[in-house]
């Protein structure tokens, strides 16, 4: 242990904390020119900086170092203890794989070594002193989480397997109980290995840090739905129209018209949505009511007016003398002309001679002509989709829906996949407009959420002829 000087006792933050007697008499006891001098001039000494907090003392006394090498110290910390569990663990492990003591013996001394060369990287790299660490509580768990990032990916595959393990052993149904075991599964792998391998790990670490498994389970799936409301791209529309709706909520609340009121509610959820269609049913249902306040029907007269002179001209239905350019369909109804009208196609992978002939010339929609992005193919060839190959073309001339989303316009056509049996998939290709074309961006099929979704889009182009066969 390092031996106290009266140099290091009067740098040091904490000796200012303790009462004066107390320093008085730990200065005694280490420093004999001290004790021979007179009690007016010891007090002068202990109270030179008396009132001044732990930080302001630490920058008198200590010159902070820069943040790079604060988290290379802790790092190199962190490697050092990972090396140090290492030869532990070949130490236990060679007991256990030979009989031969021979072999043990040199087991033993790899371990050593290993284990030696550890220690002499903690030592040299320890962060004793208040200039290699982070401060306070959260600069304690800094120090922590960068300690440890060595020790988790060392032994990320451990941790991985175990965690694989548990989710297909138990496979909860709840989002929270599958985060939360997978979370205590993955850091069992992590806390075994600890325990095997630490000399100073115990069952109480091991608890702590499964409390901290724990925690981090239960609060994941909230946290990244957080995350995912935050970067969630803001539909245009609903940026447009969010202000006037709020401003008609407060004037119906004004009147206290309840249903308004609740009305307004609704049509505000749906904008969310980008659900043009049912807010414009909204207010007409709020205009033709006779019981709504002039004022309410002013203002949403107002943002009717507004939603209109952002629809697209109507488009013409294929086979159909109507024209509508919205289609409230529900996923059941999609379901029903979906099953009787889908096509037939066989798996099959092109070459890149059969996809340039294929889509070398634009490709001729019924809202008009696509070019095929030049990293289609590439993207084709994925073992998900590389089968997928002969539904592109037929998806783009001939699509049962086509519908303006978010992020581009969505072709829809139903197909049955000939493998082993009949499987049915719905395949999509969107498209961007770039400049002055329109740019096939992704083919791929999508599952029924994703369709139920894109159903309560703006539809672009029906095909009225399928939908009237059923």
């Amino acid at each position: 242990m390092e031996k106290a000087t009266p140099d290091k006792v009067l740098k040091d933050p904490d000796f200012y904390q303790l009462p004066e007697f107390e320093r008085i008499k730990v200065l005694d006891k280490i420093d004999p020119d001290f004790k021979n001098l007179p009690e007016g001039e010891k007090l002068k000494v202990v109270t030179a900086f008396a009132g001044k907090s732990k930080d302001e003392l630490r920058s008198l006394f200590v010159k902070e170092a820069p943040i790079y090498e604060k988290a290379w110290r802790q790092f190199a910390h962190g490697s050092g203890q990972l090396v140090e569990t290492v030869g532990e663990l070949v130490n236990k492990v060679s007991k256990v794989i030979t009989p031969d003591p021979l072999m043990q013996y040199q087991g033993q001394r790899i371990a050593e070594g290993i284990k030696q060369i550890g220690k002499e990287t903690k030592d040299y790299w320890k962060a004793d002193e208040y200039q290699n660490k982070f401060h306070g509580l959260g600069g304690e768990i800094v120090n922590a989480l960068i300690r440890e990032t060595p020790s988790l990916i060392a032994f990320s595959p451990v941790m991985k397997t175990t965690g694989s393990l548990a989710m297909s052993a138990l496979s909860p149904k709840s989002r929270v109980a599958k985060s939360v075991v997978e979370s205590l599964g993955t850091g069992a792998g992590y806390t075994a290995v600890n325990l095997a391998g630490r000399e100073n790990y115990d069952l109480k670490d091991a608890g702590v840090d499964t409390a901290i498994d724990l925690t981090f389970g239960a609060a994941s799936p909230h946290v990244a739905k957080g995350i995912k409301i935050i970067s969630k791209k803001v539909d245009p529309f609903f940026e447009k129209i969010a202000s006037e709706l709020r401003s008609l909520f407060k004037i119906a609340k004004k009147t206290k018209h309840r249903e308004a009121t609740i009305k307004i509610a609704e049509a505000y959820r749906s904008a969310k949505e980008g659900e043009r269609l049912k807010v414009l049913e909204m207010t007409d249902e709020l205009l033709n009511r006779d019981d709504i306040p002039v004022p309410v029907k002013r203002k949403a007269a107002e943002i009717q007016t507004k939603i209109k002179e952002d629809l697209p001209e109507p488009v013409k239905e294929a086979g159909a003398e109507s024209t509508d350019a919205y289609v409230d369909l529900k996923l059941d109804d999609y379901k029903k002309v979906a099953s009787q009208t889908a096509t037939e196609i066989n798996p099959k992978v092109f070459t890149k001679e059969e996809w340039n002939k294929e889509f070398s010339q634009p490709i001729k929609t019924p809202i008009g002509t696509v070019k095929m992005g030049d990293f289609q193919y590439k993207k084709m060839l994925d073992k998900r989709k590389r089968d997928l190959f002969p539904a592109i073309k037929p998806t783009l001339e001939d699509p049962l829906l086509i519908i303006k989303d978010r992020d581009g316009v969505v072709f829809i056509k139903p197909f049955i996949l000939k493998t082993n049996g009949k499987k049915h998939i719905e395949f999509i290709s969107v498209t961007k407009r770039f400049d002055t074309e329109d740019v096939v961006v992704s083919n791929h099929k999508i599952g029924d959420s994703k369709l139920e979704k894109l159903l309560k889009r703006q539809v672009l182009y029906k095909n009225a002829a399928a939908f009237c066969k059923v």
